[in-house]
């Protein structure tokens, strides 16, 4: 038979072993950085034993969907440390969690508050759950183009003014480490007899520092997703749900996970999530300050370099912005007339240093218990190098400011159908340009941030088509759209 010289090669192992081969910097996701030795974190877990412990549900191992033994036992383990009344596991990562809870709480045309700025999980769950999405649009600070918070008295002024609520959802922290008043919104709840649902992709390590955020369930959340395989060291795809109290039901939740949650879910995803928390229960709270120390000093660090600057505790006491996570560094170079696009893209090509990701002014890194004095070390020293020989002695636009905050502070758009109406509706592509006066038939999000400009089932106007347009000139990314370029777009039919 002919050789098929195309089947001798493994491109994606081939390019994963590249990637390590170069040992860059990691400041992004999974936690871990690369290091199974982590305090033990995944000690049995590495090597051979991988490939051994990929297991199944059989007799004495449990079984995830109907967990009666050492499932079970991680899960109420899990439940202890963070103060939860109920726990679970999750294999297909917090996006399932998000899904499952709006789907616990909500029925067909049921409204749920969600802030523009919520993750892309959330509409998945209003299109599975047939809930009618109420949003509320983030502030957006003028500087730093980022989304800060939403303020309590909006989220009050929403219920009252529908009246008809059945649950509010929050994001804290963002992915820019802001956080809002989570005890007043709990408040608010608790006076409208509603559950509060969090998105804490970005916080489980916030329960085990008093350096850190008041975590959901501790300001009195009703249920919360967290994404350790993120800030903490379980491996990528793993998270877990909590539930408090008695207003999310627990049947129905367990019912939506099923559905969700794969039938043969990864015992070394879970046994990682089992690891995660042993780590955190027993040495988080040294770890998470030696983080603390390392972020702040180097924050404090990127200050003193004429033309950068990094995000600090100053944004606190802005509109919804309670608190900020310092863990997570934002920052720009503006001021020296380096885009945060081009820094993100010279740090990786010349100095193997990879931030979580890169916008317009800024790059955005995650400091970890995977990382080390010698990362934060390198990155200063880089940002130094890289103002020395890149700096246009001329700041970034100050006009883009006023583009930036009129396309993210957008009025949002009439909502004409439901998410999961729009989803299941006949459609047809259309020219941008001629696509006022339609309904749109899909999410377009610029990104970063992430704040949708449109989402399925709101109208198109012409002032959305001429935002796309100027960030389409900023060389602004989409989320969402079957076209990424937006030359089309998908509309009702």
């Amino acid at each position: 038979m002919e050789r098929i010289t195309g089947q001798n090669r493994v491109p994606l192992v081939e390019g994963l072993l590249k990637y390590i081969k170069g040992k860059p910097v990691a400041f992004h996701t999974p936690g871990h950085k690369g290091n199974p030795a982590l305090a033990g974190l995944l000690e049995g877990l590495s090597d051979s034993r991988i490939f051994e412990m990929d297991l199944t549900e059989i007799p004495g191992l449990d079984d995830l969907h109907n967990p009666a033994g050492i499932i079970e036992e991680s899960q109420r383990l899990l439940a202890e440390a963070y103060g939860a009344d109920r726990s679970f596991f999750l294999v297909n990562g917090s996006t399932c969690g998000i899904e499952a809870l709006i789907m616990a709480v909500c029925s067909p045309g049921d409204r749920v508050i969600v802030p523009r700025n919520a993750h892309k999980s959330v509409l998945g769950g209003l299109i599975l759950s047939g809930a009618v999405p109420v949003y509320i649009n983030p502030y957006v600070d003028e500087y730093w183009g980022i989304p800060l918070g939403i303020r309590p008295e909006d989220v009050e002024e929403t219920l009252r003014c529908y009246g008809d609520i059945e649950a509010v959802l929050l994001v804290n922290p963002t992915y820019h480490g802001i956080c809002g008043d989570l005890k007043a919104a709990v408040r608010l709840a608790v006076k409208f007899n509603i559950p509060l649902l969090v998105d804490e992709a970005h916080g489980p390590h916030l329960k085990f520092s008093r350096r850190l955020p008041t975590d959901a369930l501790e300001a009195g959340s009703s249920g919360c997703v967290q994404s350790p395989h993120k800030m903490l060291g379980s491996l990528t795809q793993s998270s877990w749900l909590h539930i408090k109290g008695s207003r999310i039901n627990i049947d129905r939740l367990k019912g939506a996970l099923q559905i969700l949650q794969s039938s043969s879910p990864s015992y070394i995803l879970m046994a990682s999530l089992d690891a995660a928390r042993y780590c955190m229960v027993h040495d988080g709270k040294k770890m998470l300050d030696g983080v603390v120390d390392l972020a702040q000093e180097a924050c404090e660090r990127i200050n003193t370099i004429p033309g950068a600057r990094c995000l600090g505790q100053e944004v606190v006491g802005e509109k919804g912005v309670t608190e900020r996570d310092p863990t997570k560094l934002v920052i720009t170079c503006r001021e020296a007339g380096i885009p945060g696009t081009l820094l993100g893209d010279i740090l990786r090509r010349d100095y193997k240093i990879q931030p979580e990701y890169s916008d317009f002014y800024n790059i955005t890194l995650f400091v970890t218990i995977g990382n080390k004095e010698n990362d934060l070390t390198r990155l200063v020293y880089s940002l130094e190098g890289i103002i020395k020989r890149y700096s246009a002695r001329k700041p970034l636009s100050e006009n883009l400011n006023s583009s930036l905050h009129t396309v993210y502070g957008a009025d949002i758009p009439r909502q004409v159908m439901s998410p999961r109406e729009a989803y299941f509706a006949p459609k047809r592509k259309v020219g941008l340009r001629d696509s006022i006066g339609y309904i749109s038939g899909e999410m377009v999000a610029p990104y970063p941030p992430g704040i949708p400009l449109l989402c399925p089932g709101e109208e198109i106007t012409g002032e959305i088509v001429d935002k796309i347009r100027i960030l389409k000139e900023m060389g602004t990314a989409f989320h969402g759209p079957g076209d990424p370029d937006l030359k089309y777009i998908s509309v009702i039919a």
